[in-house]
């Protein structure tokens, strides 16, 4: 932490004396409209999804990558040239910047305005700028072509047909299923569609987890256009799952400072300290286990726990060897029902990983009003399945293809 707080203070402290470098041995404008377009294309990136289409849309891959980045910047810059300058007039500088914002850059450069200016396409400036993109476009193609069709395959028409299965079905969603039908929607860029599902579970599903995770992506869309309404979203998001206070309260944070919001950095400074004293006074220690915690035989109810254990069973590959319950008492009125899922010793790791995610995303996602840990069985953890009774609640059978 201590290195960390010295590589956030001293990069602040070289990009100053870069500056001053800057007045002393160079031309502080150029400098200035430089790191304004740097300035402009931070702002650009982070709403590009709204001027390109996913990487994997075509079956060929695009051979061309970089030239369709920059002229999608063009076309942003064109349409939001005013508002990014009134942006980086207003912005507060973050506390755990490593670089100073554009508008403390410019003030010790001396400069009070910038001029962005992009190559004409017959200059020998843009000649060279080609030269650069080619380049990028070799290293691209180089280092995706091989795997392209698979990752298209993943990345793109798996999450695509979830899409199309959504949007060909009745649209009753239930909760644990709706996390991945927005996350698909997200991953192919059907984002108007997404904020109606957003939308919907918000007002008409009682299952609050995925309620939260409307919550979140309703925030994260609206943030993404200068909404300041985002970030209730996001707060109601932390509040029903506070798997997301780190990812939202960070959003939130970039948001004010970028939107020069001060009373509401303040607000989100307050909150942010008191959500994060209670994530290390209970949630944090969910996170965790071992044999001096205080463990015991859990009392989840049966109907429940065969609810989740289905579930598993449907989703493991096969995989599983045995699942272990124990309940982790952490304070007198929190604690977490802790599954660790020991796997065949033939499994592979990817598949350890995915049905990790898939178990991880069911328990996040259950109705009931009850924190669940998940963890890998290991060397360590197997004092802790010996230490407490009846903690086995699942057992593959020989053979078992279930």
């Amino acid at each position: 932490y201590e290195y960390i707080m010295y590589r956030i203070t001293s990069s602040v402290a070289i990009e100053q004396l870069a500056d001053k470098a800057i007045l002393e041995h160079g031309d502080p404008q150029i400098a200035a409209n430089a790191l304004a377009k740097i300035a402009f294309y931070n702002l650009f990136d982070n709403i590009s999804e709204n001027y390109l289409e996913p990487f994997y849309t075509t079956e060929q891959m695009c051979q061309d990558p970089s030239h369709h980045i920059c002229r999608a910047f063009r076309v942003a810059i064109e349409q939001n040239s005013d508002f990014w300058r009134t942006l980086l007039k207003n912005e507060i500088q973050p506390r755990n910047a490593s670089h100073p914002i554009f508008r403390k850059r410019i003030e010790i450069l001396g400069v009070s305005d910038f001029t962005i200016t992009l190559p004409d396409p017959s200059s020998e400036y843009a000649k060279e700028c080609d030269k650069a993109k080619n380049e990028v476009n070799r290293f691209i193609i180089e280092n995706l072509k091989e795997n392209y069709t698979e990752n298209r395959n993943e990345l793109y028409l798996k999450p695509l047909a979830i899409v199309m299965e959504y949007q060909n079905s009745d649209k009753n969603v239930p909760g644990e299923l709706a996390r991945p039908i927005m996350d698909a929607m997200r991953d192919v860029g059907y984002y108007r569609e997404l904020e109606e599902l957003c939308d919907r579970i918000i007002s008409e599903t009682q299952n609050e987890y995925a309620t939260a995770h409307a919550h979140f992506v309703k925030g994260n869309l609206l943030l993404k256009r200068y909404d300041k309404d985002g970030i209730d979203h996001l707060y109601k998001a932390i509040n029903l799952n506070k798997n997301y206070f780190e990812e939202g309260i960070q959003l939130i944070g970039n948001f004010c400072c970028t939107m020069g919001l001060q009373e509401d950095l303040d607000i989100y400074r307050e909150r942010a300290v008191s959500i994060a004293q209670q994530n290390v006074d209970e949630y944090d220690k969910a996170n965790s286990i071992n044999i001096k915690d205080n463990l015991t035989t859990d009392d989840i109810p049966r109907e429940m726990l065969d609810s989740i254990l289905s579930y598993i069973s449907e989703i493991s590959e096969d995989s599983i060897e045995n699942i272990y319950l124990v309940k982790k008492i952490i304070s007198d009125s929190f604690f977490s029902s802790a599954f660790i899922i020991k796997f065949k010793v033939e499994t592979e790791s990817d598949v350890i990983d995915d049905v990790m995610e898939k178990i991880f995303n069911h328990l996040d996602t259950r109705p009931e009003d009850r924190q669940f840990s998940l963890f890998l069985y290991n060397d360590i953890n197997i004092k802790i399945v010996d230490k407490v009774k009846n903690c086995c609640v699942y057992t593959a059978k020989p053979n078992d293809q279930s």
